[in-house]
């Protein structure tokens, strides 16, 4: 009789953490804790639900908190607890309906106790993300710190980011998705390509944010990109072949919307945020929604005519042939495309 053959993904991903954790340089005595608390994150956060809502707590996991002092204004502590690796599971649980709206989870490890809460970088709406200026692209080279910065990036699949490396953890067993590309980041580049030169970097933060937060709540995503001309425009809307949607009579223009809260006044951040709110509702509607490429958005629930044509390969369902027939119509410079169960796909008008 053959010998049976094990296979632990348990075993592989600790491997994993271990390695990761090296690399980021952590030293601290009880560093085998903090490998088996962060798996314990890992397994949490990958299909995370609260009274059956799904959550999408982030997680940063340092030796000292001070250091980012300069980035983080923000700080809650809610608890400190000697150093367990079944603590950092309760930090999930206490903290996890709490990290919405900018808000993540603290987990800050010192000797053998260590203290959670929730942290915040947020000024204004358009103050980066606290992933971007740690372990994104913002992140100013090396560091004397160590950090473990953890989130859900697709159904099941985890990003364990340090300053000097990245773990893609999946916890299912689809084919692995290609997650160095940074497709939101290119939807919000594309978004706002022919905007003001001085507000184009505040826009790209503010639309990565808050895209960012509705495709996580939505079931599946679809938005095309088109040139911010009368004459387009207007083309667009005779020409594009849809089954019902709803064009705004007066678009929503972010561009403006940001450019007024520059002002100080406190009523233009309230409009700012409001409207971002319709933005994110539209986003998670069935259909297209429809944005230039000055930051304004022009439409939503666009159904899309079929238009899949002789040699198209086409996958998956009614999404998927929505996003093939936006490629193919003609009057879209950038469509971005998420399934339900978190893959991206964007295509860019050569």
């Amino acid at each position: 009789m053959a010998e049976l053959e094990h296979s632990s993904l348990r075993k592989e991903v600790l491997n994993a953490i271990g390695n990761f954790l090296l690399m980021e340089n952590f030293k601290m005595p009880n560093v085998g804790i903090v490998k088996d608390g962060i798996l314990n994150i890992i397994d949490l956060i990958s299909d995370y639900y609260e009274e059956g809502k799904p959550l999408f707590p982030e997680v940063i996991i340092v030796s000292n908190i001070e250091f980012l002092d300069s980035i983080i204004p923000k700080i809650i502590t809610i608890k400190r607890q000697e150093l367990t690796k079944e603590e950092f599971g309760m930090a999930i649980k206490l903290c996890a309906p709490l990290a919405t709206s900018g808000w993540i989870i603290f987990v800050e490890v010192n000797g053998s106790e260590m203290r959670y809460g929730l942290v915040s970088a947020d000024v204004d709406e358009t103050s980066p993300s606290i992933h971007s200026q740690v372990v994104g692209d913002l992140k100013s080279g090396e560091s004397e710190h160590s950090v473990a910065y953890i989130r859900n990036i697709g159904k099941k699949v985890v990003e364990l980011s340090g300053i000097k490396n990245k773990v893609i953890v999946s916890l299912n067993l689809e084919p692995l998705g290609d997650y160095s590309k940074n497709e939101l980041n290119k939807l919000c580049n594309a978004a706002t390509k022919d905007c003001d030169a001085d507000l184009v970097v505040k826009l790209n933060t503010y639309f990565e944010k808050l895209i960012d937060e509705a495709l996580k709540l939505g079931h599946g995503n679809l938005i095309g990109i088109v040139r911010d001309t009368e004459e387009n425009i207007a083309k667009v809307k005779s020409g594009l072949k849809v089954n019902g949607g709803i064009y705004l009579e007066i678009p929503i223009d972010f561009q403006n919307l940001l450019m007024q809260t520059q002002e100080g006044d406190s009523q233009s951040s309230v409009n700012l945020r409001s409207h971002g709110a319709i933005f994110q509702a539209m986003l998670n509607h069935d259909g297209i929604t429809i944005m230039t490429d000055k930051g304004k958005i022009l439409g939503y629930h666009m159904l899309i005519a079929d238009d899949v044509r002789p040699g198209d390969k086409l996958t998956g369902g009614a999404r998927s042939k929505a996003f093939l027939s936006m490629t193919n119509c003609g009057h879209f410079e950038f469509c971005f495309y998420k399934s339900q169960d978190g893959n991206l796909k964007i295509w860019e008008k050569q």
